[in-house]
């Protein structure tokens, strides 16, 4: 072997040993978490722009963002993708199948869905949330609110029952997740007036329908994330009046300990 390839190897060898020693260091470090690249990812949005009349003369629009990620793991990212767009489409298919059916008399100023998606990153987990108006006709329409919560190491969907531990799904963890949530809920339209306590939660909100338990609230309510904290949202009058809009709370991590999964915890408060 000549000199030439005999250092060659040498310098392929040296660096082989390097980057070994970097993985192992950062896995010992770093248990159960990836390389700082396997959390390189970007997105865009897409938006949907529909203006349409329906089968009997109303007319209507929508405006649907759908969000598109990109990154290494093509793969899982492609389901994620796929996921996306496949609840854009039936949401679409909902209103337009509505609009189809009412009458332009019903159609005030015109219907409209609106829909925008924003994505955040918390750590390793991208926060995708959805907001805007879905006005099918009548006196006002309602507010589109929804979440979903994906760790980007693994490009899965964080479920809301996997947030929280076992106890919060007790009567007593139940209990204590109201107490947290009920001081600081407001409603979304910013009347200071809005608010509510415990006990509202408890009983399945103001005007309960059908048989409750103390975690019925629970089943009613979405669950997003913020930096270092959790979201709730409850529907206009679940809470309280139309008027105020939905009823929102922002609570800490460090309030829900007991009751948040921790393993959540981590992943959105990790640092590369």
């Amino acid at each position: 072997m000549g000199v030439g390839r005999k250092i060659v190897v040498v310098a392929a060898a040296l660096v082989l040993i390097v980057a070994a020693f970097a993985f192992g260091f950062w896995t010992s470090k770093n248990p159960g978490t990836p390389m700082p690249a396997a959390n390189v990812w970007s997105y865009t949005v897409k938006t949907t722009n529909i203006n349409e009349t329906g089968d009997f003369g109303a007319a209507y629009k929508v405006s649907v963002g759908v969000p598109e990620f990109s990154g290494p793991d093509t793969q899982a990212i492609r389901v994620v993708n796929t996921m996306f767009r496949d609840r854009a489409r039936k949401n679409i298919d909902d209103f337009a199948t509505a609009a189809d059916q009412t009458v332009p008399e019903d159609a005030g100023a015109g219907l409209e869905l609106t829909e925008k998606a924003t994505v955040q990153r918390i750590g390793l987990i991208a926060a995708v949330e959805f907001s805007g108006n879905w006005y099918g006709g009548g006196a006002h329409g309602l507010t589109v609110s929804d979440w979903t919560l994906i760790r980007t190491d693994t490009w899965q969907v964080i479920a809301k029952d996997q947030l929280f531990l076992p106890t919060a799904r007790t009567a007593a963890g139940a209990t204590r997740l109201a107490g947290v949530i009920a001081p600081r809920i407001k409603g979304s339209a910013g009347d200071p007036s809005c608010t509510t306590d415990a006990a509202t939660l408890l009983a399945g909100g103001q005007s309960p329908t059908g048989p409750t338990t103390p975690t019925s609230f629970e089943d009613s309510m979405l669950v997003g994330m913020r930096v270092d904290s959790m979201q709730f949202d409850f529907a206009e009058y679940y809470l309280f009046s139309y008027g105020c809009g939905r009823a929102v709370a922002t609570v800490p991590f460090s309030e829900l300990d007991g009751l948040i999964n921790p393993d959540v915890v981590r992943l959105a408060t990790h640092q590369p």
